[in-house]
């Protein structure tokens, strides 16, 4: 027998809360359509207690709703899972879930489609109508959603599930190894070090030819990024908008920019690209073929990260170097 839940339970108005903020916008429509291949999903009160078997009825009660991408097989979609469990102040297990769906879904009413169903004494009902269903913010690109709702997962309780995507070493772990390999004597130990937490940047060919590789640095104001920046070389360098003049200088090693207005900024292409040449035209100024071929550095604030622009944030994703520096702590001075 199969027992539908309460039609009063709106699966958002009892959902509580974390210290932490959680990424996404909130569904709060009781009723939606869910067109999308990504989601992340909270479900409280749950009533089982074992990560490992509520992923299965998660599972489980998902596979009817994915699409078929074969109709003469009857082959279906996929979903990856990537979720921990968490304990509410009264011991209740909730948990967290990152759905990535291939192909995405067309879900109408789709609150139902997220529930899951257990099995019970009497046959299967569902287990919580609590379900919080966060979507991706329209001004972030998907591989930034992921990253940030499966980071928030992995600081979590019992994980379950596979990573989705490349794994990447967090701002902590990354400082962790780094002071090791700095405070240790051995020579063997720091490269070993390196080696094993820091490959691309032990395998980077420092002679290789071609285009350089743009560097992304978002954090906090006043913790040095642009300091750093401008703190060797000859940098050409540019604040909140579009300044040719500083193009046309003799000798620049490298381009900062700083918390550009991206909107109204003009060739952000050319340069999150490290083209090779740029054809530009400035105040007052021709337009004319500038020589780059030098490396960009963009240092901004977490409200204005450039990788999540619409027009460069998932290429800067793809191909740049990108640097949080982790909060309460400077990147250069004092």
């Amino acid at each position: 027998m199969e027992v539908d839940p309460p039609a009063s339970d709106s699966g958002y108005e009892s959902v509580e809360r974390d210290a932490r903020e959680i990424p996404g916008v909130t569904e709060k429509h009781q009723d939606f359509v869910f067109h999308a291949n990504m989601a992340f999903v909270t479900y409280t009160r749950s009533r089982v207690e074992d990560p490992e078997e509520f992923h299965r009825y998660l599972r489980e009660s998902l596979a009817p709703s994915l699409p078929r991408v074969n109709r003469r097989t009857g082959q279906a979609g996929t979903v990856q899972v990537y979720g921990c469990k968490e304990l509410h102040e009264d011991g209740t297990p909730h948990y967290h879930v990152m759905l990535k769906f291939e192909p995405r879904v067309h879900w109408r009413n789709a609150r139902e489609k997220f529930r899951v169903w257990i099995d019970v004494k009497d046959g299967r009902e569902v287990d919580t109508t609590s379900i919080n269903i966060h979507k991706k913010p329209e001004n972030e690109t998907p591989a930034y959603f992921l990253q940030c709702v499966q980071a928030y997962i992995a600081k979590g309780g019992d994980v379950f599930g596979e990573w989705i995507g490349p794994k990447t070493t967090t701002a902590s772990e990354k400082d962790k190894y780094l002071e090791q390999a700095v405070e240790t004597e051995s020579r063997e130990e720091a490269e070993t070090l390196l080696k094993t937490h820091f490959k691309s940047w032990w395998n980077f060919d420092v002679a290789r030819l071609g285009r350089p590789t743009c560097l992304v640095i978002v954090g906090r104001p006043r913790s040095g990024k642009t300091e750093w920046a401008l703190s060797f070389g000859r940098p050409a360098h540019m604040t909140g908008e579009w300044n040719m003049d500083e193009l046309m200088k003799p000798d620049i090693t490298h381009v900062v920019l700083n918390d550009i207005k991206l909107r109204a900024f003009p060739y952000k292409r050319d340069l999150a690209g490290c083209q090779e040449y740029i054809t530009a035209t400035g105040k007052y100024r021709e337009q004319r073929t500038i020589r780059m071929g030098i490396p960009v550095i963009w240092t901004c604030n977490e409200d204005n990260d450039v990788t999540k622009d619409k027009d460069i944030g998932q290429y800067l994703l793809e191909t740049a170097v990108i640097y949080r520096v982790p909060k309460g702590k400077m990147l250069y001075g004092k």
